[in-house]
């Protein structure tokens, strides 16, 4: 394995508390994850055009029987309580972990009660509200420099000779969105359109098996063991990568959704290296090496550790591939339209699913098809378990793409990471209280 910082051969601090906090496993993502009929057949309907708003149903998660994890998580409230050698500072970090996995057993709650609750709007209230506990809500500042980035890029496309205008009603609502928002926000300033560099067209990966034997490598390259695997999706349902830590695997999206990617996100080589260096170099072994360590509960991650994650992840895949700037724009902008940050009413998924139609047929300068294509993809993501019909519910989640990388970007910029095994396990290395935390036990 790369060198990604110091492994220790005696027992972990949290051996014992470990075992039993493992046993109160919450998995949020895969139990947000509509049914396969949603993501296939109902999303076909949806758009078509024969049905006005999607509809979203949850049968894994409402199997899942939480009384149990949330039972055992309050017990270790109470052992952490009465544990006479666990140092101090590691009881902290546990409470805070717990408390943490409390609140996502109450958001997934909420999503159960979707089909049997009176007043599923309720639900999806709380929903949102556990939803920011956990991962923050939309930032007025950042989202003033989304507006301000998204507004260039349609103006650039729009500037260009080849613009097709039978987008221009697109391109009319769009322009219309913005003015709204600058007339509440005096201080929005519209970006210089400059030419974007062009960067030679490389061939880019397409093919789901070929994508499935580079990444097996990727596995070798890092030093992770057979216990690791690689699954391409059968169903055509998945259009992003993702690992799961509990299966040990690795997913990823099928020929066909390979084929229908943003022209901007094609799988070149620089790309997929870049993937590579997110989903294996950065989660997966950080994953291990936590493990590995003096602190089990690093192997999981610390609470609130996402956000410093997925920036550091980000960020290395930004340099694998050369690029500059910030990560996470569509995903920032997609919420913040959701919840209504722009100054207009909330929006449901219908309602943000056409305005995110109307940004990437400019940008892409693609056909309506397959701008409706990508805006589903960006809005399933954002609305995955709630209903999809409530203005302004949505699940938070993928704001700290963004927020973390551009924490991430600052922190080298400053100079001010800290002088600690990055790779040491799941925490946060821009934030203060996890570092000081983990040097305080002895990891360096």
């Amino acid at each position: 394995m790369r060198d990604t910082g110091n492994t220790f051969d005696n027992e972990a601090f949290d051996e014992k508390i470990f075992k039993k906090y493992q046993h109160a496993k919450v998995s949020v993502l895969s139990s947000i994850r509509p049914d396969l009929y949603c993501l296939t057949k109902g999303k076909e309907i949806f758009l078509r055009g024969e049905i006005p708003h999607p509809i979203f149903t949850y049968t894994k998660n409402n199997r899942n029987n939480y009384d149990k994890p949330e039972g055992l998580l309050h017990e270790l409230h109470k052992d952490l309580a009465h544990d006479d050698e666990l140092p101090q500072v590691i009881k902290e970090q546990y409470h805070l972990a717990i408390e943490e996995r409390l609140s996502k057993i109450k958001l997934l709650r909420q999503t159960q009660a979707l089909g049997r609750d009176v007043n599923p709007e309720m639900s999806m209230r709380l929903f949102l509200e556990y939803s920011k506990q956990l991962y923050g809500t939309v930032d007025a500042d950042i989202f003033l420099k989304v507006m301000q980035t998204a507004e260039r890029e349609i103006n650039r496309m729009i500037a260009k000779p080849n613009f097709n205008n039978e987008h221009t009603p697109s391109v009319e609502r769009l322009k219309a969105l913005f003015s709204f928002y600058k007339k509440s926000h005096p201080h929005f300033v519209s970006l210089e359109v400059t030419p974007r560099i062009v960067v030679s067209r490389t061939p880019a990966v397409t093919d789901a098996g070929l994508l499935k034997n580079i990444f097996e490598e990727g596995f070798k390259e890092y030093g992770i063991d057979d216990s690791w695997s690689v699954v391409v999706d059968s169903k055509g349902a998945r259009s992003t990568v993702s690992v799961s830590y509990n299966l040990q695997k690795i997913y990823l999206p099928s020929s066909e959704q390979l084929i229908k990617r943003s022209k901007r996100k094609r799988l070149t080589e620089a790309r997929v290296r870049g993937l590579i260096a997110h989903e294996i170099g950065t989660h997966v072994v950080r994953k291990i090496r936590g493990e590995r360590s003096v602190l089990k509960l690093l192997g999981v991650g610390l609470h609130q550790y996402e956000q410093g994650e997925e920036g550091l992840a980000t960020y290395r895949e930004q340099q694998a591939q050369s690029l500059q700037g910030y990560s996470g724009l569509e995903a920032y902008l997609a919420i913040g339209l959701a919840l209504g940050s722009d100054g207009a009413h909330p929006r449901n998924f219908s309602q943000t699913h056409a305005l995110m139609t109307d940004y990437f047929l400019i940008t892409e300068n693609t056909s309506i098809e397959h701008a409706k294509e990508l805006a589903w993809n960006r809005c399933v993501r954002i609305f995955r378990g709630t209903s999809g019909m409530v203005p302004g519910v949505v699940f938070t989640k993928d704001l700290i793409y963004r927020k973390g990388n551009m924490r991430h970007w600052e922190a080298v910029k400053n100079n001010t990471l800290p002088d600690i095994t990055i790779d040491a396990g799941k925490f946060d290395p821009t934030n203060e209280q996890h570092v000081h935390f983990l040097q305080s036990i002895g990891i360096t």
